[in-house]
C-alpha cells in the first residue's frame, strides 16, 4: 500500500480511527482483520499501543484490473481509554504509528468524486484518499450530520465518526 495515513482520536471509552492509503491497482484489497484491544487479539503483555492490523492481498489477474492506484479507505472503533499510540500493521508487519488526539470539535463531510456519494464524517485534520473531497465543513459534528442527512445518498453513507 503506497501514502498509507492514519488519524486516531479518543472520545470517553472509544478510540475513533480513520485509514486512507492507495492499492497498487484493481487486483488488489486491502481489509482491517483485527484490532487491539477490543478484537480477537490477545497479548500476556500490554504491546505498548493500540493496534490495527489490515490484510493486504492480490485477487485474480493483474492484467485484468485497472493499472492505476485505487484509493482505500476504512474507519474502525476501539475500545481503549489507556494507549497514547496506535500501530498499523500490514500482513503482520508494522508500518506505521500515530499519536491519538482527542477527538475534535471540527468536523468535515466527504464524498466519492464530484457527487455526494459514499459521504463520510471525519474530523477537520483526518485524512482522506484523493478520489474523495471536502463537500462541507469544518462545521461542528451536528452541522455535518444535518449537512449530510440532506444531501448524500442515504444508501451510499460510509461509515463515519
Amino acid at each position: 500500500m503506497y501514502d498509507l495515513q492514519a488519524y486516531a482520536a479518543r472520545q470517553e471509552e472509544s478510540v475513533y480511527v480513520t485509514l486512507t492509503g492507495l492499492l497498487d491497482d484493481s487486483s488488489h484489497q486491502a481489509t482491517v482483520q483485527d484490532f487491539y484491544p477490543g478484537g480477537s487479539i490477545v497479548y500476556l503483555a500490554d504491546p505498548g499501543s493500540a493496534e490495527v492490523f489490515i490484510e493486504e492481498s492480490r485477487q485474480g489477474d493483474r492484467d485484468l484490473g485497472a493499472m492505476s492506484l485505487i484509493p482505500w479507505i476504512a474507519h474502525l472503533t476501539l475500545p481503549d481509554t489507556e494507549h497514547e499510540y496506535l500501530t498499523v500493521l500490514i500482513n503482520d508487519e508494522p508500518v506505521l504509528k500515530v499519536k491519538i488526539h482527542h477527538l475534535p470539535e471540527s468536523f468535515r463531510v466527504i464524498a466519492l468524486g464530484g457527487t455526494y456519494v459514499g459521504c463520510a464524517i471525519l474530523p477537520a485534520e483526518a485524512p482522506y484518499p484523493p478520489a474523495y473531497h471536502s463537500v462541507f465543513g469544518p462545521a461542528p459534528r451536528r452541522d455535518c450530520e444535518h449537512w449530510r442527512d440532506s444531501h448524500c445518498a442515504q444508501e451510499k453513507h460510509e461509515k463515519s465518526y
